[in-house]
């Protein structure tokens, strides 16, 4: 048995701060559309900042833009909650405007950590349209960081993939080691003679997993017996 993960990439254009409020706008106006609901901010005053935006990219600007479009994002949001709430649809279209306005609200509660000077924010929203989608490092190679989500697989020994599992973020590999080596079994109906993954599998509990089978955790050469 041999078990990895890797990044499953998302499609999606690289997420910047302000470049998410923007798209957050176009969200809401998608829901106003859909409502036949007027657009509660200033679209002029938007597409104005916006404009900006794209002309001007030194450093201090942006600062400066990202808080003009965070003060009348913030606004904006506060009415949009009060739209969700009061909206009278079926229970279906409902759902998934309570699932944009609970995605809004956690982006703009990530936006005030930011501001508060937070470095490692849990969960950090990436995208609207994948919102699974998280930053993930990769490690040393360029890029460093990819958006989307962590794939756990493992093989048998003859090089067949037995099972795949998707997982939000990155958890960490060494607490997904033994949930995938029950699956392994469950789907193999039995144990296998060799437990293999690299470093971040290594853990005093997970030499265990399954019990009676040879672990190597590639990175060590004591994990390779000479013979082999």
């Amino acid at each position: 048995m041999l078990i990895d993960s890797t990044v499953l990439p998302n499609n999606i254009s690289y997420p910047t701060d302000i470049g998410l409020i923007f798209k957050a706008f176009k969200k809401m106006e998608q829901v106003a559309k859909q409502y036949h609901i007027p657009l509660w901010w200033d679209d002029k005053e938007l597409k104005q900042l916006y404009r900006e935006y794209n002309l001007n990219r030194k450093k201090d600007q942006i600062i400066f833009l990202f808080f003009e479009a965070l003060l009348i994002f913030s606004r904006g949001l506060r009415t949009f909650e009060k739209i969700v709430q009061s909206l009278e649809d079926s229970d279906t279209n409902k759902e998934k405007v309570l699932k944009l306005l609970d995605l809004l609200m956690l982006f703009h509660k990530q936006n005030e950590q930011k501001l508060a000077g937070e470095k490692h924010i849990p969960n950090r929203i990436v995208s609207f349209d994948e919102p699974d989608a998280r930053p993930i490092k990769k490690g040393k190679k360029h890029p460093n960081c990819e958006f989307g989500s962590t794939l756990q697989l493992s093989f048998n020994r003859q090089g067949f993939m037995v099972t795949v599992e998707n997982f939000i973020g990155k958890p960490n590999d060494k607490t997904l080691w033994s949930d995938t080596v029950r699956l392994f079994e469950e789907k193999m109906k039995g144990s296998p003679e060799y437990g293999i993954g690299d470093q971040g599998y290594r853990s005093m509990v997970n030499q265990t997993i399954p019990k009676d089978t040879s672990h190597i955790f590639l990175g060590k050469s004591s994990d390779v017996d000479e013979k082999e």
